[in-house]
């Protein structure tokens, strides 16, 4: 009889689905994505040699990551690395279609349709990086942006943040523009004999106190060890870095939580 009553419960009362449509499916299968990304980076890459020196400032590591961001996509960006963060960002999350989303250092348009086959409307994305290609990327500094507070419900920023002058700045930003309850995901990376980049000597911990003082609560974290292919100037040799990947909740100014638990 239990069943039974399960069955007939089902029918009645079906548990809803929050996968993105069959056409979003289609379109993330890895030749049509290739191919209609592709189409979708054909206008930006032309547009790239003008944005070749408008700078933002004239803070010398800010040309620096500037010059370093326009020069990868000079070519087409095949690249799905963003993915895991966005399933991440989406996990037993609902109506994804009314969510809000800012991509942070979204110089390529190709994550903004990696995005959209997550569920995201077309028009509910928003990019800004140093540089702009495409309407849909403003450009501005991630350290000083100029939205309101609390005006996304998702911000992401995926190879961006070992860039900045400092990472406590670029962090508190993200949650300034978050709204109560939201989500951000984001990755570090763990480098400590990079001269070039300070903000990698920060350990996956000291990042966890920075977003706890932001009232970012760790939702989702992964760590990995690996070998970049790059070389150190002296030793010759690869660096040794933790690829550290971190989803965070806005915590609500009048949230009791009831069993906080931390792993760090």
């Amino acid at each position: 009889m239990k069943l039974f009553r399960y069955v007939g419960s089902a029918i009645k009362h079906p548990a809803e689905t929050r996968a993105p449509s069959l056409l979003r499916c289609l379109l993330a299968q890895p030749v049509l994505f290739d191919v209609a990304s592709a189409v979708l980076q054909w206008r930006d890459v032309s547009r790239v040699e003008r944005a070749d020196h408008a700078y933002l400032s004239e803070d010398p590591e800010v040309k620096k990551t500037h010059d370093h961001n326009l020069n990868q996509i000079r070519r087409f960006t095949r690249t799905r690395r963003a993915e895991p963060y966005y399933q991440a960002l989406t996990a037993n999350l609902p109506d994804i279609k009314s969510k809000k989303l800012l991509i942070v250092g979204g110089r390529s348009i190709q994550e903004f349709a990696l995005a959209w086959t997550f569920g995201f409307r077309w028009q509910n994305m928003i990019g800004i990086d140093l540089f702009s290609t495409n309407k849909k990327i403003l450009p501005m500094n991630m350290e000083e942006m100029s939205f309101p507070d609390e005006t996304f419900d998702l911000v992401t920023a995926i190879n961006v943040l070992g860039y900045t002058s400092g990472i406590e700045k670029g962090l508190r930003e993200c949650a300034r523009v978050l709204k109560p309850h939201g989500r951000f995901v984001f990755d570090h990376t763990y480098r400590p004999d990079d001269v070039e980049h300070p903000v990698m000597k920060l350990k996956g911990r000291e990042v966890a106190h920075i977003l706890e003082a932001a009232s970012l609560e760790i939702y989702f974290h992964n760590a990995k060890d690996k070998v970049t292919r790059g070389l150190d100037k002296q030793t010759q040799r690869g660096f040794r870095q933790t690829a550290h990947i971190f989803g965070c909740r806005k915590i609500p100014p009048d949230e009791e939580q009831l069993d906080l638990y931390r792993a760090y």
